[in-house]
């Protein structure tokens, strides 16, 4: 019976080639002749006439028992012995022939119902006509139908996801692809509200203009297919339990199926395995996989890798598994990994780089590659390992690439990435003096460091409004390749034929720039690092002691406040016997710093006055005069009685760590003073 319903589709196909055989044969001169002749008349009298006795004879006998077992009409058989049993016997006929036609009946209609919740589960499920995961969903539902046939309870705790943990603990790779395929599917389904609006947007999206009623139909069968979202949950939650939790033996079979090497797992199984092993990825230890990151590391080297979405997918894997910090360290010390990911950001002909789907190749590729990138810098800055930044350097190809990012007009849109971009090449550049390079890759390095440099400059003093956290971002990277390269420090300021001097001049001279701490430090480093006494640093020493250093100094001495400070009235406020360490003069009201960044900013201009008077006065001692004489115009301004300017940029140093102490100390609050206290400092 099982037969008869498996392969009635198969018969019935048969059956259609060999009429078009015997109907259209290859030689159209047979087609009249009398052998073909006979061929056609045996096929419509007896092979058509079998065929359908064959194929509809269990549908038609259950009906001609029942009208059999209504109409008893066996014939006479009154006075025959022989045929008193004929009656009886007719009746068991037709009753077991009824039976068997009840059960076939049963059996044709459970294949049908079978066939329609494969049906639902695919619409539900959004699965093509051509996945090959309905296979394996009609499996299970064959398997449930079977199970529920001997035992009504077979069915019961049993579910899509207990039925592919099944598969998967199975030795067969059949099994095992069948259960991977489940899974897969459960995965991609939308869960949220949001995913869903999205997947109808789609829908409509994609539709042609003149197929409003199909489109309607559509949206209409997926919102009444869709799975709940209760239904969802609870199926991510159960996979998570019993395949993604960091002890299943399944995850582990996933990752290491991505091993390209291992000819005997087909493309679709590796596929999947990919997209599998990409939600799990968050639960995933690489320290308790055999081989795990070799596993990985071979796909992004793989011939496969240049789809695109394999691309996101691999990228999306290396992204979340970073989140722990036990596999960042991992990866990070891996050789060439660094080196593969890079060159995951591009295709072979390099054409994918800046110039097609721009926007969603930033989206899913560079901006979570980068990171990547970014989170192995961190942890070598921290373990002060350099093996990364060897490779990166030795590679023409992957500086190319990241420069490429830096400059690019469209990346610049992307604050993220322009960031990332930033500290990878800050991190690795600043770490010169500690690697073990030739002289080739030295030669480079000063290149990409001046580079680098340049594009810095471009971005922090010409990079807007100046309240882009890349623009805060290229400064700092400024200070930090000005503070350990003296080659850097003089590269900046030769930069533009000197006008970066003045750029940074009027940084710092800005009070509203927030970017004047940055500004401070590069020019500190500038006039800690020359060594040559040319006209740029001969520029720089005008600058220095003529404008910068002196409005600065009475900047943080008061004599100068900014706008937007908030004051503090001066009346009934006691003020201690001024000194040379801690005077405020009356006539000025004294700022208040709430805000910590202010101080720093602060300190950053004290140490800035300091580093320049010694320094220059260290290389060309004849300036002290000079720098007594702006001392003694900004004691007359301040009506106090004449200094050293060594003295002055003394008191302003701690002038600042007064006010350090006070924000500390009050959170901000400003330090007032009373008669019960005459010998407080009077600086807020």
């Amino acid at each position: 019976m099982n037969g008869n319903i498996s392969y009635i589709g198969y018969s019935l196909k048969r059956l259609w080639e060999a009429a078009l055989s015997i109907a259209l044969p290859q030689n159209s001169f047979r087609k009249w002749s009398a052998r073909g002749l006979i061929r056609v008349l045996v096929f419509s009298i007896v092979l058509c006439p079998l065929f359908a006795l064959y194929m509809f004879g269990l549908f038609v006998s259950p009906w001609i028992s029942v009208w059999r077992l209504l109409q008893q009409d066996y014939g006479d058989t009154a006075g025959d012995s022989s045929m008193a049993n004929l009656k009886p016997a007719l009746v068991v006929l037709y009753s077991l022939a009824l039976l068997q036609g009840v059960l076939f009946y049963y059996r044709a209609i459970s294949s049908l119902e079978e066939q329609r919740l494969l049906k639902l589960v695919a619409q539900a499920y959004g699965l093509d006509e051509d996945d090959k995961a309905r296979g394996s969903i009609s499996e299970y539902l064959r398997e449930i139908r079977v199970g529920c046939e001997k035992d009504p309870s077979f069915g019961r705790g049993r579910n899509l996801i207990t039925y592919a943990a099944g598969l998967m603990q199975s030795n067969s790779p059949d099994s095992y692809l069948s259960g991977a395929r489940i899974i897969d599917t459960l995965i991609r389904l939308p869960m949220s509200m949001e995913e869903n609006q999205h997947k109808l947007m789609d829908m409509v999206g994609s539709a042609p203009a003149s197929s409003g009623d199909a489109m309607a139909r559509n949206l209409v069968r997926f919102i009444r297919t869709r799975v709940p979202d209760s239904v969802v949950e609870s199926q991510r939650m159960l996979m998570n339990n019993m395949i993604g939790s960091a002890s299943s033996g399944a995850i582990k079979k996933f990752v290491q199926m991505l091993d390209c090497r291992n000819q005997s797992d087909s493309a679709e199984i590796r596929l999947r395995a990919m997209r599998i092993v990409a939600y799990f990825a968050i639960e995933i230890r690489l320290s308790k996989i055999p081989h795990a990151i070799q596993c990985i590391s071979s796909f992004l080297s793989n011939s496969e890798a240049s789809h695109r979405q394999h691309k996101e997918t691999i990228i999306y894997i290396l992204w979340k598994l970073t989140d722990d910090e036990e596999n960042l360290r991992l990866m990070s010390n891996t050789n060439g990994l660094a080196l593969k990911i890079i060159g995951m950001l591009v295709d072979s002909d390099g054409e994918e780089l800046h110039n097609s789907n721009h926007g969603t190749w930033c989206s899913n590729i560079a901006l979570p590659g980068m990171e990547v990138i970014k989170r192995f810098t961190s942890v070598m800055k921290r373990s002060n390992s350099m093996q990364l930044p060897r490779e990166i350097l030795e590679s023409t190809d992957a500086i190319s690439t990241l420069e490429s990012m830096l400059d690019c007009q469209q990346c610049k849109v992307e604050e993220e990435l322009q960031k990332s971009v930033i500290m990878v090449l800050t991190q690795i550049t600043s770490m010169e003096t500690s690697l073990a390079v030739g002289d080739e890759v030295k030669k480079r390095l000063d290149q990409i460091q001046k580079r680098l440099i340049l594009s810095l400059i471009a971005i922090f003093l010409d990079g807007g409004d100046g309240k882009s956290s890349v623009k805060k971002l290229a400064g700092e990277s400024l200070v930090q390749l000005s503070l350990v390269h003296e080659n850097s420090a003089t590269f900046l300021g030769a930069a533009g034929d000197g006008r970066v001097v003045d750029s940074l001049t009027r940084v710092v001279l800005d009070k509203n720039s927030e970017h004047r701490r940055s500004a401070a430090d590069i020019l500190k480093h500038l006039c800690s690092h020359y060594t040559t006494n040319d006209c740029r640093f001969r520029k720089l020493k005008k600058t220095m002691i003529n404008h910068v250093i002196p409005k600065v100094l009475r900047e943080l001495l008061g004599c100068s406040p900014t706008a937007e400070q908030p004051r503090l009235p001066v009346a009934n406020l006691k003020y201690p016997p001024a000194t040379p360490f801690n005077f405020y003069p009356p006539q000025y009201t004294m700022p208040l710093y709430h805000d910590p960044y202010d101080v720093e900013e602060q300190e950053a201009l004290s140490s800035l006055c300091a580093t320049v008077h010694a320094r220059l006065t260290n290389q060309v001692p004849d300036l002290a005069t000079s720098f007594d004489q702006k001392a003694a115009e900004i004691c007359r301004e301040m009506a106090m009685e004449a200094m050293s300017f060594s003295n002055l940029v003394k008191m302003a140093a701690d002038v600042v760590a007064s006010r350090r102490r006070s924000w500390t100390t009050t959170a901000g609050a400003p330090m007032l003073f009373s008669d019960a206290n005459t010998d407080a400092c009077c600086i807020s």
